[in-house]
């Protein structure tokens, strides 16, 4: 579980903490509290009821005489049975993916493949990411583009039809296993992306590079991947493995 603590959501929590609304109406508390969990991560859904549970536990002890023992335990239960409630918003929010993709899938919160993927898109990436600081991952599962399973592209390469791309943003994540093969351009390319991750994934069979960090990216991390039988007899094409 990532806790990003930079989260703007999290911030937000200033108010909800605030011991005058815990004392006038716990019900509203918990009401607005599961409302703002709808546009937020499962994480940071996380380390919000942490903190409301933590505040609810410290607040008798700091205002004995004005805060009534039996409110905190009415507003820690309602926390208690609401957590699950909030928790449960916040991974519905993750893209669930599988089958055919048709036109480029763009996620824009942490994803996961359920299944193995058929890219059938002409021209450009399979999947972009189209926010910072989230993550795709895998999950055992196979990505397949339209390259031959055996030549690759017989050394035509079709410019920019990636298998995964993280299109400039930030914190981007791919994390396997799982495999991206037979794109006509690179499996994964990590583009003008500050501070990503590509992790146990295995490309093969694809036109252009298994994975590629290109020049504008920086602070990427590539670990325990496996990259074989890419590339292509294309004059000035970038390929082979990493």
């Amino acid at each position: 579980m990532r806790w990003d603590t930079t989260d703007p959501n999290i911030t937000w929590n200033a108010e909800l903490l605030d011991l005058s609304a815990w004392s006038t109406n716990g019900a509203s508390f918990v009401k607005r509290l599961g409302a703002r969990a709808g546009s937020m991560s499962a994480d940071s859904c996380a380390v919000l009821y942490f903190r409301v549970f933590t505040a609810g536990i410290s607040v008798n002890s700091r205002r004995k005489g004005g805060f009534a023992m039996d409110k905190v335990k009415r507003i820690a239960l309602a926390g208690l049975i609401a957590a699950p409630l909030i928790l449960a918003a916040g991974d519905a929010r993750a893209d669930d993916i599988s089958g055919a993709i048709t036109s480029t899938r763009t996620i824009l919160t942490d994803s996961r493949l359920v299944g193995d993927v058929t890219c059938t898109v002409t021209g450009a990436p399979c999947i972009v990411f189209g926010a910072s600081r989230i993550e795709l991952r895998l999950n055992g599962f196979t990505m397949t583009g339209q390259a031959d399973p055996a030549t690759a592209c017989s050394g035509v390469i079709t410019a920019n039809e990636h298998g995964i791309s993280t299109n400039g943003q930030m914190d981007a994540g791919i994390r396997g296993p799982g495999i991206v093969q037979r794109f006509r351009a690179n499996g994964i390319l990590v583009a003008a992306t500050l501070r990503g991750r590509v992790e146990m994934v295995t490309t093969t069979t694809n036109c252009q590079s298994g994975i590629l960090v290109n020049a504008a990216s920086s602070q990427i991390q590539v670990e325990a991947n496996v990259s074989m039988r890419n590339g292509s007899n294309t004059a000035g094409a970038a390929c082979g493995g990493i």
